[in-house]
């Protein structure tokens, strides 16, 4: 279970972001809904303990997040960015990387089943050649979504969720597994459990 209890974090001007508190349970989606800059992301990168909580505090599974908690958190959490950072890799050198990550090798992860969950997102194979950077922002976030069901966390984050059809289907299975599910967008489009607006 996921606790934000009256939490802000801080915001690049020097102000707080709106207070707020919500619990999130295994099955349930909530969306972080907001104009850029109002700390959306920020909050994410709180969850994950990587950025402080200006105020109030967060729990995963009753354990309050903090700096220390960072190995416990890895394997709880999926994260998927807003965009990939500017990496000179193939994409498939990307998606071994997920798979040779220590934490993920009970996963059973392969390109089989790679490929099944990007036939499902509408991910030409094609892809999987190409360099990171030559492929639309919007496919990188696609190529990283089709790793959560394989990677099975039980608590998925998603800054600035591409909403399609496909990833609305892909998150309902995440949910249907148990999966908490959080994401951030601009304008939600996307039918949620709960929904935050900054």
């Amino acid at each position: 279970m996921l606790e934000f209890k009256n939490v802000t974090v801080s915001l690049p001007g020097g102000e707080a972001s709106t207070s707020f508190s919500m619990m999130l349970s295994g099955g349930e989606t909530a969306c972080l809904c907001g104009p850029a800059g109002s700390g959306k992301s920020r909050l994410l990168r709180a969850v994950m303990g990587l950025t402080p909580v200006a105020s109030g505090y967060i729990t995963v599974d009753g354990e309050l997040v903090g700096p220390d908690s960072a190995g416990y958190l890895r394997q709880k959490i999926s994260f998927v960015p807003s965009q990939m950072p500017d990496v000179q890799m193939k994409v498939s050198d990307l998606c071994r990387s997920v798979y040779d990550l220590r934490i993920n090798h009970d996963a059973g992860l392969t390109k089989e089943k790679l490929m099944e969950e990007w036939r499902l997102l509408g991910i030409d194979e094609s892809v999987y050649g190409l360099p990171v950077s030559e492929v639309e922002q919007q496919i990188q976030q696609l190529v990283l979504l089709s790793l959560l069901p394989l990677l099975k966390r039980s608590i998925v984050l998603v800054d600035n969720l591409l909403q399609t059809e496909q990833t609305y289907r892909l998150l309902q299975r995440l949910v249907a597994d148990g999966a908490e599910v959080l994401y951030t967008c601009k304008d939600n489009r996307t039918p949620c459990d709960k929904l935050i607006k900054f």
